[in-house]
């Protein structure tokens, strides 16, 4: 079994008061732990937040630079536990019409920020299948550059080098009937040729638009935007969005969303 978190931790700032990330760091390594995913996929973490969170999560290894220059300001960083899964390569590329250089922006995409994918590719350390992971935050206001963002990643995953099946996890700031699902789904097709993601919501059986997974620190959640996308063979064998507070608190701004995949 394949446990996989995504988790849009919300960057580490003073104006979040009680929610600011030194109040929240423990409850989220606590809830880390006691789920024990092999892969995280993580957005909107800054460096020294990451520090802390690695320092949080004993028995995993990471990797993934800064949207906008190496090491600096927001990540997606991929975390994954190193005594079940072998890392055999990995990457960033910029969500633009430049994806191989840092910090690139497009800006007729309408981007407000540089905007990238960190992956890597697995193996399980028992010799099992090897597999592609991806890890994401699209736009949170344009949606030409979502739109645009979600068809790179078709594009990526069809590059021959590219390991399959693959996961795509993260921050997608749509809704499941968006065009950037669409575009994932394969309901709209990108170059001709429709993508073989799938929600691992849908695959574990759930109906209609699932649990919003955005809640602003309300506990109350108002928005599905946070997903994790599977190619077949894999299947869910189960899906939650994590709504409770731990130890009191809520983790972030988001709800941490799990699947747990087999193949």
């Amino acid at each position: 079994m394949l446990t996989v978190i995504t988790l849009n931790l919300r960057y580490d700032t003073p104006k979040d008061g009680a929610h600011a990330w030194a109040h929240r760091r423990e409850a989220t390594g606590s809830l880390l732990r006691a789920r024990a995913p092999l892969l995280i996929g993580t957005q909107e973490g800054l460096a020294a937040q990451l520090v802390e969170l690695q320092a949080e999560l004993p028995g995993y290894h990471s990797f993934g630079t800064g949207r906008g220059s190496p090491g600096q300001d927001e990540h997606c960083r991929v975390f994954y536990r190193s005594d079940w899964l072998r890392l055999r390569r990995h990457g960033d590329f910029w969500l633009s019409e430049t994806p191989e250089q840092a910090g690139s922006v497009t800006q007729s995409w309408g981007n407000s920020f540089p905007r990238m994918v960190t992956w890597g590719e697995f193996e399980p350390v028992d010799g099992g299948a090897p597999f592609s992971f991806l890890n994401t935050h699209l736009d949170h206001a344009s949606p030409l550059a979502r739109e645009r963002g979600a068809e790179q990643i078709v594009r990526f995953l069809r590059q021959p080098e590219i390991v399959h099946p693959a996961i795509v996890c993260g921050d997608l700031n749509a809704p499941p009937d968006g065009r950037p699902l669409q575009i994932l789904h394969g309901e709209v097709p990108v170059d001709g040729a429709a993508s073989p993601l799938r929600d691992t919501y849908r695959l574990s059986g759930g109906a209609g638009n699932g649990e919003p997974t955005f809640h602003g620190f309300t506990g109350r959640g108002t928005e599905r935007i946070d997903y994790i996308l599977a190619e077949p063979p894999f299947r869910a064998a189960r899906f939650e969005v994590l709504d409770q507070p731990v130890e009191g608190r809520s983790v972030s701004d988001h709800f941490p969303v799990v699947a747990e995949l087999e193949w």
